[in-house]
């Protein structure tokens, strides 16, 4: 793992994210930023705009499944990629939060597309003192 919080691993046909933070709230921005990593050059990007998330899911693995359905959703649909993101509410089944970041447009294109999660060695776990997630995204 590397000091960002999440790596990548080599998969026959797609890409693999592993991510860890100390808190629920610690994964899911590492797993956006290691998505986004794959779709947009991170660093170009701008809080120009915000847009307001809620998801309700039935357990910690379908929400972080959920997140990751929705930033991908909100790339395909809205050319919106988000770098940061207040949470009203956190917990294991339900976010509200606001994301800021920007379209993509001349300064920053999108540079790889992104289908989607599979369910292939998915997981996501939490010890003690880490929450980690692994799973594999659609190219």
């Amino acid at each position: 793992m590397n000091n960002k919080g999440f790596s990548y691993f080599e998969h026959p046909s797609d890409i693999g994210i592993e991510c860890q933070g100390n808190t629920l709230q610690e994964l899911l921005v590492h797993a956006a930023m290691a998505l986004y990593g794959l779709m947009i050059d991170v660093v170009l990007l701008q809080e120009k705009e915000s847009c307001k998330i809620e998801i309700n899911a039935v357990d910690a693995e379908d929400l972080f499944s959920q997140w990751i359905g929705e930033l991908i959703f909100h790339a395909h649909a809205h050319h919106l990629f988000f770098i940061r993101f207040e949470f009203q509410t956190l917990s294991e089944t339900c976010i509200t939060a606001t994301a800021f970041g920007q379209k993509s447009d001349d300064s920053v294109r999108m540079q790889s597309e992104v289908k989607g999660i599979t369910y292939h060695n998915y997981s996501v776990t939490k010890s003690n003192t880490t929450w980690q997630a692994h799973f594999i995204i659609d190219v």
